[in-house]
């Protein structure tokens, strides 16, 4: 195969939530074996119009156009995924459907020239497209009928805002036949980012179209699966590696040297660091009183005696991390925060730090007792009458100041280029060693690695412009490489926001509280130990302390750099 290098720039621009359709002409390409599209690539198809049934007998060349529509809000403004579903034997048999993989829409067919004009058992493959994050379901599906408007000319589409992601052949081969389709709305957001694995598969999808633009642009070869109409078209996945596809069309082919050894993008080294956190308003308030002493003072002589006791305590000061938004990560990849006390609270030592893993699971909480301590002394005194006893209990006093915060996190991760180098003859490559090679050398290469994220050295390296690549001569020749390493290097694409509070207990001051009691001579005769204390006493909130009405900060995750897609053809 050979490559175009004529770069077309689709820059993705707000759309209302009213569609935008067009209709593209397959009254040419559809009548021979091969690909037939939305002529957009932002667009999908959202109905068929269909010519004068001429006879008995209804090719598929009767097909003359798709309706092509865009989805709306937030989907124009991401990368686009193509892939294809093998259709090879789904529509030679009757009453059979044949669908895109799930949350992707059908962006065009491709037929063969087995049979000519051609039937419904001739569309071998169905080309599907999908917004790079949206996630692999639906909103809301149907089965339209179309067994009325398939049998005469006009036009056969989805409801407003639909798009097909199926057809449906009944009893026979011919057009007329195709008699249902599959309707299915996008989702109104992409996945809520609540796992690494998510933001993982987020990643992976939304690079996926620009590292295989910018590995065409360094010089590797077949960055492109071999049913691709484009540059970052017709890639499966396979664990952490992105793979270009080596299958063929039915009676296809995939020419060119070394073709079966495609593109391969490998992610490696995931982590997770907190890159900046914003605090809410604090909120304090007090809480239940909690007893952490008591005892009894008896009165067993005829006369009345006046009693006392002192109580001295160390009282503990607790800072609970309390995770409020559920988000799942492994040991390996768990992440910390940190916390400065005295600027978060105002109220202890400047150099307190507290630290904390966010948690595997919704709602956790994990309580540190810290270096501050108070020492709480309390003397009371009570007069007894004869036979007479009183309880007492020594209340703590304490409050609690909670903060809310949202952490900005961002993923680190590497990427590896594997394959071969284009030749000098061709469209060449920009690897200052075979730049002007006539060798096609077998060449990986490793973007970030366990300290350095990959868009850090992406970064670096193309600023610097650092070998081993020709970053000058690159960007000469291929201007646009510039807004795809800019969109690459965009940190915030690699973002996302989790919410917790931190809650910070401590005591106030301590109270006795007495309560006489009638004692009989039954009763044991010794009082409590008045002058008793014990190990420090950890102040915390009770199960009978609600949690505190917090208002988290909200942050405003946007890409600084504007997504444009950039369609390099291959032909």
């Amino acid at each position: 195969m050979v490559l175009v290098h004529a770069v077309v720039i689709v820059t993705v621009m707000s759309l209302a939530k009213s569609q935008i359709c067009t209709n593209t002409s397959w009254a040419i390409s559809f009548d021979h074996r091969g690909q037939s599209t939305c002529r957009e690539l932002d667009k999908y198809i959202n109905g068929f119009l269909r010519g004068n049934l001429r006879g008995r007998n209804d090719p598929i060349t009767n097909l003359e156009q798709v309706q092509c529509c865009s989805a709306s809000e937030p989907w124009p403004k991401v990368e686009r995924q193509v892939v294809y579903a093998d259709w090879t034997y789904q529509l030679d048999d009757n009453f059979r459907w044949a669908f895109c993989p799930v949350g992707y829409f059908l962006h065009g067919l491709y037929r063969s020239s087995a049979s000519s004009p051609g039937y419904l058992n001739t569309i071998e493959s169905a080309r599907c497209a999908k917004p790079a994050s949206h996630p692999i379901t639906y909103g809301s599906c149907q089965n339209v009928d179309t067994s009325s408007c398939m049998s005469r000319q006009g036009t056969c589409s989805c409801p407003r805002g639909f798009f097909v992601t199926g057809i449906y052949r009944a009893d026979d081969d011919d057009l007329y036949n195709l008699k249902k389709m599959k309707c299915c709305e996008p989702v109104d957001k992409p996945d809520e980012i609540n796992s690494l694995s998510k933001i993982q598969t987020r990643i992976m999808d939304t690079t996926l179209w620009n590292l295989a633009n910018l590995a065409y642009y360094l010089g590797y070869e077949w960055s492109y699966g071999c049913r691709a109409l484009n540059v970052g078209e017709d890639f499966y996945k396979d664990g952490f590696t992105w793979v270009a596809e080596t299958k063929i069309f039915h009676h296809g082919s995939c020419n060119g040297y070394n073709r079966y050894n495609r593109l391969k993008l490998v992610f490696d080294h995931w982590g997770l660091s907190v890159k900046e956190i914003k605090y809410g308003p604090k909120v304090t308030e007090s809480l239940q009183p909690e007893s952490f002493d008591s005892g009894i003072i008896r009165n067993t002589a005829s006369s009345s005696i006046t009693e006392s006791i002192e109580r001295t305590r160390t009282v503990q000061d607790t800072i609970t991390h309390i995770a409020t938004t559920s988000f799942t990560t492994s040991q390996e990849t768990s992440f910390k925060i940190s916390f400065n006390v005295n600027a978060v609270f105002g109220s202890a030592s400047s150099s307190t730090t507290y630290t904390t893993k966010y948690e595997n699971s919704f709602s956790t909480t994990n309580e540190k007792s810290i270096s501050n301590t108070n020492s709480f002394s309390k003397q009371s005194s009570i007069t007894l009458g004869p036979m007479q006893a009183a309880k007492y209990n020594v209340v703590l006093n304490k409050i609690r100041t909670t903060v809310p915060y949202t952490a900005v996190v961002i993923t680190k991760f590497s990427t590896e280029f594997k394959g071969f180098l284009r030749w000098s003859d061709g469209d060449g490559n920009f690897h200052s060693k075979f730049t002007y090679s006539h060798d096609r050398p077998a060449f990986n290469y490793l973007f970030g690695a366990e300290t350095t994220p990959f868009y850090s050295a992406l970064k670096r390296q193309s600023d610097s412009r650092s070998e081993p690549w020709l970053w000058n001569l690159m960007l000469q020749k291929y201007p646009d490489a510039r807004r795809i390493i800019n969109r690459l290097t965009d940190e915030t694409q690699y973002e996302f926001a989790l919410n917790g509070r931190l809650e910070f207990v401590e005591g106030t001051d301590a109270s006795v509280v007495w309560e006489k009691v009638n004692i009989t001579k039954r009763d044991v005769l010794v009082n409590d130990d008045t002058t008793k204390s014990t190990h420090p006493y950890v102040a915390k909130s009770g199960p009978l302390d609600k949690p505190a009405e917090v208002q988290y900060p909200e942050v405003q995750i946007s890409n600084k750099e504007p997504v444009a897609v950039s369609v390099i053809p291959v032909n």
